[in-house]
């Protein structure tokens, strides 16, 4: 009989192929709720900055991108933001997801939540590596 393990040690995403990475961030995504709509982007080559797009029920959008990086700097996340801005329309009232391998500084989680609703975004939320 098997038997479930915690595990207690880190994880190393950044280890996962980008493809991999990509598809676990969708089950994790598919899982937290039901969706009217969602699509793994990320798999088609050109996705516009989004790997995962998803739907709410009430019609609210999400963007999200992965990024299996072993650091992510405040540039980086300004440009993923400003990417997924200048290739999308209809912004309003979305959440932009960013899922990264990594860890960030709470200022880096902050600049970028204060960015991406200067932007137009409703929500934005970072998924590390230790969540």
């Amino acid at each position: 009989m098997n038997v479930a393990t915690c595990t207690n040690g880190k994880l190393h995403f950044e280890d996962l192929d980008p493809h991999r990475f990509e598809d676990l961030a969708y089950e994790v995504l598919y899982r937290k709720q039901e969706w009217a709509r969602i699509e793994n982007w990320g798999r088609s080559g050109s996705d516009d900055g989004i790997d995962v797009y998803s739907e709410e029920l009430n019609g609210q959008k999400w963007f999200g991108q992965c990024k299996r990086y072993k650091s992510l700097s405040l540039a980086q996340i300004k440009a993923i933001v400003d990417k997924i801005v200048s290739n999308n329309k209809n912004m309003n009232d979305s959440t932009i997801l960013i899922v990264t391998a990594c860890d960030v500084s709470k200022t880096t989680s902050d600049t970028f939540q204060d960015y991406s609703i200067e932007k137009g975004f409703k929500r934005a939320i970072i998924w590390t590596s230790s969540t």
